[in-house]
């Protein structure tokens, strides 16, 4: 492993921490260092090393929380919607809404955790309530109770 100089420089005047790195070439090195520090979420934890089990069937696959569109309950079983199918999960609703990056994932109702990322439209004209179409063209109901919560994550 080669050997890499280290500094640190703390300033008051900057708003967001900022990273720099010099080198003389581009290394894959460099490109797993580059791919840790953007997947570092608010708290310095591992976004993307996160990972959840989706089973089907009898297979089970590995699931990144950027690749999930929403979480769902179903007949009693929690499920990850993504664009390659639906998975059955084993965690409870509540564990996943609290492990899952807050930035991207929001509960908007009783049942259900959209990821922001894949809101592709809302539709605020509907009395006491907002109208959510993800990506892939379904359809989702914030519900009363979440309504504010809602409102206030988005800044609405």
């Amino acid at each position: 492993m080669k050997t890499m100089k280290f500094s640190l420089e703390i300033r008051s005047d900057i708003g967001e921490p900022e990273v720099v790195v010099i080198a003389p070439e581009w290394s894959t090195e460099l490109d797993s260092l580059r791919s840790y520090v953007l997947d570092l979420d608010e708290g310095g934890t591992q976004v993307e090393s996160m990972r959840l089990v989706g089973i089907d069937g009898g297979n089970a696959t590995l699931i990144k929380p950027s690749q999930i569109m929403r979480i769902r309950t179903q007949d009693r079983n929690i499920y990850a919607d993504t664009r390659q199918g639906s998975w059955r999960l084993k965690q409870r609703l509540r564990e996943l809404e609290e492990t899952l990056p807050a930035e991207d994932f929001i509960r908007i109702n009783q049942g259900e955790i959209v990821n922001l990322s894949f809101v592709s439209r809302m539709d605020l004209s509907l009395s006491g309530t907002i109208a959510l179409t993800l990506l892939d063209g379904t359809k989702c109901f914030v519900s009363r109770r979440s309504l504010k919560r809602f409102k206030s994550a988005l800044k609405l």
